[in-house]
């Protein structure tokens, strides 16, 4: 225990960067310097964050608070929220289903195919297109509406592997409990290809040196008042399980007093 200690609170030396353990901290602490770098830092962070009552933790967690009035004062309360998983390989990455690496390399192809296919689909069936937006580059559209059923199968099969990749999965379940404006997959560089990784969820690369490149921009995601309390409050439950080890003090008891 001394020593997983050391590695959470402490940079590890040379010798413990080599081992799973000390690797994770180093990719945990390469996203904390991102988030916390630039003028938009959030204003809370944390690690090791349970984002839910099954025990789904977050590597790092950000929240950005906002000042709210009620009854002539003001108030400091949760405005947004990140939440980052850490992996160290693909495989930390997909369910234990046979053979991920095949099925990953086919949605690649089904992707690439399905792209080709909404070309024509911008063609034949204009109707598809949302009128809302002036544009054509930022235009959006409907194609899961689409009549063509070569794409109607692409997008079947693609479905189907995703379930087999994604269903059960550490990040399958944090994206289902819906605590997180920002979801946020960190991996080493090289590791994945950005077009594996779950759709609802943007990717982080870390060099060996610690370097953070956005590799996908993360969508933003809808998240209930209720949901985003319950990530502060664990945050800060958290951070204060780092503040008793920070001073060499016992963690403080989950008994309630009487």
């Amino acid at each position: 225990m001394a020593k997983l200690t050391y590695l959470k609170y402490r940079r590890p030396t040379a010798k413990q960067a080599q081992g799973e353990a000390g690797r994770r901290h180093l990719l945990c602490r390469s996203v904390l310097a991102w988030m916390s770098a630039g003028a938009s830092a959030p204003q809370v962070m944390a690690v090791d964050v349970p984002t839910s009552m099954n025990g789904d933790k977050a590597d790092v967690v950000g929240i950005w608070m906002g000042k709210r009035a009620s009854g002539g004062r003001k108030y400091l309360l949760p405005r947004s929220s990140m939440v980052v998983v850490c992996a160290l390989s693909r495989k930390e990455c997909y369910a234990a289903c046979v053979n991920p690496e095949g099925l990953a390399s086919e949605r690649l192809s089904l992707q690439s195919r399905m792209t080709s296919l909404e070309e024509e689909i911008r063609r034949k069936e204009p109707q598809l297109r949302d009128g809302h937006f002036l544009f054509e580059e930022y235009a959006e559209w409907n194609y899961e509406e689409s009549r063509n059923p070569q794409y109607q199968e692409c997008l079947h099969r693609r479905r189907e592997i995703e379930h087999l990749l994604y269903h059960g999965t550490r990040m399958e379940r944090i994206a289902q409990a819906s605590v997180a404006n920002f979801l946020y997959l960190a991996i080493p560089e090289g590791v994945i290809f950005v077009e594996e990784v779950m759709p609802q969820w943007g990717v982080l690369t870390v060099t060996p040196e610690g370097e953070v490149r956005v590799a996908r921009k993360a969508p933003e995601q809808k998240t209930g008042g209720k949901a985003l309390e319950h990530l502060t409050l664990q945050a800060a439950m958290r951070n204060s399980l780092y503040l008793h080890a920070g001073f060499g003090l016992d963690a403080p008891s989950r008994r309630r007093k009487a």
